[in-house]
């Protein structure tokens, strides 16, 4: 089985009234990571989609918390990322 490398990959934990996210790339043990957190409302989900934009993923992943991940999807969406979505117990 081949190893699966990605220059970049974003990881997104959505909350009510948050969205954290980390940026991790790298090579080896040289890895930076980057983490900012962002707000709910509508200029604070088209700064994160840009933030995460900026980095150029491989993969963008987010967790599917009740209904909160649809609204930041559509926003990374808009940018040209389309997130897997990581289904709790699935």
């Amino acid at each position: 089985m081949e190893n699966v490398l990605f220059n970049c990959v974003i990881g997104i934990d959505v909350h009510m009234g948050s969205l954290v996210c980390h940026a991790i790339w790298g090579e080896g043990t040289n890895l930076c990571v980057e983490r900012k957190t962002f707000g709910t409302f509508k200029n604070q989900k088209i700064e994160m989609a840009a933030w995460c934009k900026s980095h150029n993923p491989d993969l963008v992943i987010m967790e599917s918390t009740g209904i909160y991940w649809k609204s930041p999807y559509a926003f990374l969406e808009k940018v040209g990322i389309f997130a897997k979505v990581a289904m709790r117990g699935k």
